[in-house]
């Protein structure tokens, strides 16, 4: 076999098992981002183990703010319930678009709620997954 030959062929073969390597690494670093992300097939605010119920309400025009949880890593809406001073709900999107993940944007949302299963024990607050279907900023002019 002529030497010239041998060495295109290697040199062919080098450059396959190299780019074969470069896409394995880069599609590895893609998968593995997604796995630490933790989240879960409702949506892409909420990690992996928020359980809801299964029977759905549906929320009309809910005014709240937008918060970030910094133990579940999540955005939720905080709203107090009308005519009530101290009893609080927060609504954990299961989606919400990036616009909307900033510290105390005011909103209003429809969409559907379920209770969460688990429920921590702070008196006065409860605890809701929701799907929402429409949400506008208040008095933001930045989203």
């Amino acid at each position: 076999m002529n030497w010239n030959l041998s060495k295109t062929i290697c040199n062919k073969v080098f450059v396959v098992v190299l780019m074969t390597l470069a896409v394995f690494v880069v599609l590895s670093v893609s998968c593995e981002k997604d796995k630490t992300a933790g989240r879960n097939s409702t949506g892409d605010n909420l990690p992996v183990g928020f359980e809801y119920e299964s029977n759905k309400q549906t929320v009309e025009n809910l005014s709240g703010t937008i918060r970030y949880d910094k133990e579940s890593g999540c955005w939720f809406i905080y709203t107090i319930e009308s005519n009530t001073y101290d009893n609080v709900i927060c609504y954990y999107p299961s989606s919400l678009d990036v616009k909307f993940r900033k510290e105390d944007v005011k909103v209003v949302f429809s969409g559907e709620s379920a209770k969460m299963k688990k429920q921590v024990p702070v008196g006065g607050m409860e605890y809701y997954v929701v799907f929402i279907t429409d949400i506008k900023a208040i008095d933001n002019k930045d989203i």
